[in-house]
This record gives structure tokens, sequence and C-alpha cells, in this order.
């Protein structure tokens, strides 16, 4: 599970631990399985941390900021580095999305790292607008987000890793594929 704005806030936000198992005590982690070495970002709150909805109990921009040391030593890690390929999950997309405050810091704490350091992809949701964007001048990653909850929009992303290979499709509820890429 990978903790999105809403389950940041509201009646079962303080309980979320208890439903999830959170290496480290963290919402972030990384660990590899196969070919694939996964890195969760936990991307915080979308508003600044002084919005009146959080009421001066929140300090994500410091949070990510902590994420990004551990994110740099991550991707040197010799269990990283020993991974055919790289996958981030995070809810919030850095590229392709908005200008709100969350998704501009994000932007600055991962986006570098990430695009220095043979990333595969970058998988989110959070837009309810699914989009699938190949790497170009702004990022050398492929950039996938999920679509949102209704009817014709909801979507799922299939990732299939074999030695040197990788195939990542993003599907519509239905199976109809929306757009796929494929590595190795």
């Amino acid at each position: 599970m990978i903790r999105g704005n809403h389950e940041t806030r509201g009646s079962f936000a303080r309980d979320y631990k208890r439903y999830f198992d959170c290496p480290e005590n963290k919402f972030y982690q990384a660990f590899r399985m196969g070919p694939i070495y996964w890195i969760i970002l936990d991307s915080g709150e979308d508003k600044p941390d002084d919005h009146e909805v959080y009421g001066g109990t929140v300090d994500y921009d410091n949070y990510r900021l902590e994420q990004k040391e551990w994110l740099a030593k991550v991707l040197q890690s010799k269990e990283r580095r020993e991974a055919k390929h790289t996958l981030v999950i995070t809810h919030i997309p850095f590229q392709h999305s908005d200008d709100w405050h969350g998704t501009k810091h994000n932007h600055q704490c991962f986006h570098e790292l990430i695009n220095n350091n043979d990333v595969d992809a970058v998988i989110s949701g959070h837009t309810h607008k699914y989009s699938f964007h190949p790497p170009d001048q702004n990022h050398n990653y492929y950039v996938i987000i999920g679509g949102g909850p209704k009817a014709g929009n909801r979507t799922y992303v299939d990732i299939s890793a074999a030695a040197k290979n990788l195939q990542i499709s993003l599907n519509l509820d239905d199976g109809t594929i929306i757009n796929r890429m494929t590595k190795g």
C-alpha cells in the first residue's frame, strides 16, 4: 500500500500503520523482488504545510527532504545497483501534473535524483486522469499516471519482468491497453 494525500488525514489516518506493514516504521521503503528494485516514496500532502485544513499539525516539506536524503543512499546501494530494473511508486506525480505545492516540492526533492540514476519508470496516481509519458527532454524515465475511480476512467498497471526484460502497461479496467513500455 502506498500512502496518498487522502490517507494522511481523516479519521483513520492515525491508525494507518495498524493496517499496513511499514518497514522501519516509515511510509517509504525500498526492496528488491526478482529483477526489479522497488522504491516506494510517500509524496505527502498536495497543499502547503500551513494550509488551514492541517491546523498546524504537519511538516511534509521536511519529511520529503528526509526522504530525499534516504533516496540518494538507496539509489547507490549495492542491492539496487545489482537489480536489472528500478521502479519508483509514489502517489503524487511530479511530472505531467498540476502546479500545486506538493507536486512542485516532490519534483524539487526527487526528480533530479531519479533522472540521474537510471530509473525505468515512475508510477503515480492522484490526478484521477490517466496518462502515459515516454522519456522526453524533461525526464529520461517513463511517467505513468493511473486514472480515477469512475467507470471508464479506472486503470491498473501491469508489470512483468524477467532477467533483462521489463514490460509495463497502463490498462483500462476492462483490460484494454492504453499504452505500454518494453525494455530489453
